[in-house]
C-alpha cells in the first residue's frame, strides 16, 4: 500500500484549519472532493491515506498541493514556484 502523493485537479494551494485532538485521514492520491481529508475515491488506486495524529487542539497547515518536503504538511514550496 503506497503512501504517494499525486497531482490532481482536485489538489490546491495550503489548506489551514483549526484541528482538535485525534487521527485525520489526510489524501494521498489527490482525488477527494473534501481536501485536505480523504474522501475514499482512492479505492482501486493502490494509494491509501496518510493517517495523522493531531495530539493538541492546534491550526495545521496541510499541505494542498501534494508537493511538499514536509507531506503532509505545508511546507510552501510549490506555493513559492508556481509552474
Amino acid at each position: 500500500m503506497s503512501k504517494s502523493k499525486s497531482k490532481s485537479k482536485n489538489r490546491c494551494g495550503p489548506c489551514v484549519v483549526r484541528e482538535n485532538p485525534g487521527y485525520r485521514a489526510i489524501c494521498a492520491c489527490g482525488l477527494s472532493a473534501y481536501m485536505p481529508y480523504c474522501d475514499g475515491t482512492h479505492l482501486g488506486t493502490g494509494i491509501e491515506p496518510l493517517m495523522v495524529l493531531v495530539s493538541e487542539a492546534k491550526e495545521v497547515t496541510w499541505c494542498g498541493c501534494g508537493e511538499s518536503e514536509k507531506f503532509p504538511l505545508c511546507d510552501a514550496t510549490a506555493c513559492a514556484n508556481p509552474e
